[in-house]
């Protein structure tokens, strides 16, 4: 029940008030006296001949520069609104330096903690600093810009040694391969000069090899017989342990062209003693000199 009457009061000094507003303002006043009643508005908005007028109580329409409507509160149900913002700004604050005084209290407790830990102390620079930076962004009211300073200030003194150590690797790199190019160069012009040597030292005379003479010939046609050269054996393909190595390999057989029908027989040829003797100047003259 009491419930019930509370509420009923509300609706009832709601309607009171929105009488009263209604009462201040009233369809076709002008701007001027809007602004008499309630004052400049703390926002305004025009497009083209309408107008809204924003006040803390509520909104005021305007076309041609009167009034056509109003939607108002009235100054006590604005103020009553006015402190209970109020109220909640205050309650969301302190709610804030709580927060904020628990979370600085947590920041101290890790912060003594991590200055006092020899494994984070002697970790490497780089991930010192990048936890400083996290420490900061996680706690902003524990001050740790000493410690990430020296942290970042390490690690750059670390980055620069590394660089200067890789430079200090490809520099020896390189002059590693200039001289293995250079050693590579003597050596080449060593066997050069050597292989030149060996052709000045241990000449090679270069003979033509004898070429097959025909066993017989006609005057008819030509028919060469030649004879099997030598045999032969890879004594290379021996040395390289080839399967076939120890196999012979004979020259190819002979050349044995048929004779044509009307050639003559090796014994319808004449013999030695019975060719025609032939007399040149210079025959007899060496003749007479044996």
């Amino acid at each position: 029940m009491k419930r019930i009457v509370q509420t009923a009061c509300l609706i009832l000094g709601w309607l009171m008030g929105s009488l009263c507003a209604a009462s201040e303002i009233a369809a076709g006043d002008s701007l001027a006296a809007v602004m008499e009643v309630l004052g400049p508005p703390p926002g305004e908005v025009a497009v083209g001949s309408r107008t809204l007028l924003y006040y803390e109580r509520g909104r005021v329409e305007l076309w041609d520069g009167k009034v056509v409507a109003a939607d108002l509160i009235s100054p006590q149900e604005a103020d009553a609104r006015r402190i209970k913002r109020q109220q909640a700004a205050e309650l969301a604050r302190k709610a804030d330096e709580e927060r904020r005084a628990q979370l600085k209290l947590k920041g101290r407790a890790l912060l003594e903690k991590k200055l006092s830990d020899p494994a984070f102390l002697a970790s490497p620079a780089g991930r010192r600093a990048a936890f400083w930076e996290n420490f900061m962004r996680d706690y902003p009211d524990v001050p740790v810009q000493a410690e990430y300073a020296a942290a970042l200030a390490e690690q750059r003194m670390d980055e620069a040694a590394q660089r200067a150590e890789e430079e200090r690797a490809w520099q020896m790199t390189e002059l590693q391969r200039q001289v293995d190019q250079a050693e590579q160069r003597a050596y080449e012009a060593e066997a050069r000069s050597s292989y030149a040597s060996s052709y000045a030292y241990n000449p090679i005379f270069i003979v033509p090899a004898p070429q097959p003479q025909p066993a017989c010939e006609t005057a008819v046609h030509q028919t060469p017989v030649f004879v099997n050269s030598r045999p032969h054996y890879r004594h290379d393909d021996r040395a390289r342990g080839h399967r076939l190595s120890n196999r012979r390999v004979v020259s190819p057989p002979a050349v044995h062209r048929r004779l044509p029908s009307r050639a003559k027989p090796l014994s319808a040829l004449p013999r030695v003693d019975q060719w025609p003797k032939v007399s040149t100047p210079l025959l007899d003259q060496h003749k007479r000199r044996r």
